[in-house]
């Protein structure tokens, strides 16, 4: 449901609702190992900006998950995935900061050796890449393969540019020189974030940078119930004039009340 005044009814009624009928609900795990705290610090986009507006949207449930009594928060899914993994690999870097705030190792890893910084250096998440580096992650630690998010954010960036040659060269649609289905597929911003990504691992941030996230953070939540409270003001506005315009259709469309006929006097024979 749609957070309203800070608070989503619907999500705590069913909350509550799943904590009487079932055991730990909190930290239940679908059949891949997934809990509901994995689920909220996931999204797939191929779009950094999309990322972040999902990443500030989910805030408030990743903070009601933490606060539930009896949450674990270092849980791993089947494949080793802890949220934070979850976090790093969809682009969610504000949800990480609360993750790491709740306990989860910053150098935990999957099944295969992969860290959450190697997740988001991978997967070319500039601004999580930023946020773990400044929180001490682990930039030297390799994955089963031997390699560390230095060398995945260059793997991926590579290959990233070679696709991209390829498919604008694949691609071209007669009369529709403007157009490319690249872009359907691929984000523009893409390589950028790749290439932000290996400048961070490369000379990563100071310490007390995470604080100016922190408060941009802040911000960005901020404009964003600004922005919802606006909208469902207007949609109020909008719903109150058009239930005024339906009673004044309806009293037009009403048939004028007129006093009934006389039936007409009887002729005398």
């Amino acid at each position: 449901g749609a957070v309203t005044n800070g608070t989503d009814e619907t999500f705590l009624k069913e909350m509550a609702l799943g904590a009487e009928q079932v055991k730990d609900f909190v930290n239940y795990a679908d059949n891949t190992g997934r809990t509901p705290l994995m689920w909220a610090a996931y999204c797939n986009f191929n779009d950094s900006k999309a990322s972040l507006e999902k990443d500030v949207a989910r805030l408030y449930y990743v903070r009601q998950l933490l606060a539930t009594p009896g949450i674990n928060a270092k849980m791993a899914d089947r494949d080793g995935f802890t949220a934070l993994h979850w976090a790093a690999w969809s682009g969610m870097p504000y949800t990480s900061v609360l993750l790491l705030e709740a306990g989860i190792d910053i150098n935990a890893v999957d099944n295969n050796g992969y860290t959450p910084l190697m997740l988001a250096a991978l997967r070319g998440n500039e601004q999580v890449v930023r946020v773990l580096l400044a929180l001490g992650a682990d930039a030297a630690k390799v994955n089963k393969d031997g390699k560390t998010a230095a060398q995945l954010a260059a793997e991926n960036e590579g290959a990233y540019s070679k696709r991209e040659a390829r498919i604008f060269a694949w691609t071209r649609i007669p009369g529709l020189e403007d157009f490319n289905l690249f872009e359907l597929i691929f984000a523009p911003s893409r390589e950028a974030s790749y290439q932000g990504s290996i400048k961070l691992l490369a000379t990563p941030p100071a310490a007390s940078s995470i604080n100016a996230f922190k408060q941009e953070m802040a911000e960005a939540e901020a404009k964003a119930a600004a922005e919802k409270a606006k909208a469902e003001a207007k949609d109020a506005d909008k719903a109150t004039i058009e239930a005024n315009e339906t009673m004044v259709d309806k009293a037009v469309e009403a048939p004028a009340q007129t006093a009934p006929e006389q039936a007409p006097s009887e002729q005398l024979p």
